[in-house]
């Protein structure tokens, strides 16, 4: 309970944060993010967002619970977005990712082959799961997708399955402009979204590992 305590906590220095920000610098560099009224809404994995310019504040417009992933997500979006940023139309790994080859390990163990194991066998259940996410199939793999983290985040998952000889694999790439957006340890935290709302979008278990 107190690691939870500690997120929440820093979820909401992140929020007093934010409603220091220059909200209409965020909108010019994130055009993706549009004001309501009161509040600034975007889409994160396909979920709506509305964070309370007042507050800080996030909600789902959903009405479902939020993870303190979730939420850090859009903060560090907020925080470290660079002026110019843009594309590269590049993709790479997650260990090519400038600054985070040393949590490569760990990132392959907590979250490359959880998501490998937890479709094993199910490409039908992720392909489901990953439509749902607002994501757009790829060809590359058995079962690829363009999956939007963000509108300026767009992460591609590629999925074989196993047969009788090799175990499923996965990977996940990112464009190689991603850390002008965010900060490189939030990319892990992207993936760990994914990861979790797919498998409760397929109504699946976590295989064991993951973050």
């Amino acid at each position: 309970m107190e690691k939870i305590s500690n997120y929440e906590n820093l979820c909401q220095e992140w929020a007093e944060k934010f409603t220091q920000m220059d909200h209409l610098r965020l909108q010019r560099l994130l055009p993706e993010l549009r004001r309501e009224g009161n509040v600034l809404v975007l889409r994160h994995f396909g979920r709506g967002l509305a964070i309370d310019r007042r507050t800080g504040q996030i909600a789902a417009r959903d009405g479902g619970p939020l993870s303190w992933n979730e939420r850090l997500n859009v903060y560090t979006l907020f925080a470290y977005c660079r002026e110019g940023a843009a594309l590269t139309g590049k993709w790479v790994p997650f260990r090519s990712v400038p600054g985070a080859g040393a949590f490569a390990p760990a990132f392959d163990r907590g979250v490359l082959r959880p998501l490998a194991a937890t479709f094993s066998g199910k490409t039908e259940a992720l392909r489901r799961a990953a439509a749902a996410l607002g994501g757009t199939p790829l060809t590359r793999s058995d079962a690829g997708f363009l999956l939007p983290a963000f509108a300026c985040i767009p992460m591609q998952l590629l999925f074989w399955d196993g047969d009788d000889e090799f175990p499923a694999q996965a990977n996940l790439l990112y464009d190689a402009g991603v850390t002008d957006f965010i900060h490189v340890e939030s990319t892990v935290t992207l993936a760990g979204v994914a990861l979790t709302r797919l498998a409760e979008a397929a109504g699946l278990p976590l295989a064991r590992g993951a973050f």
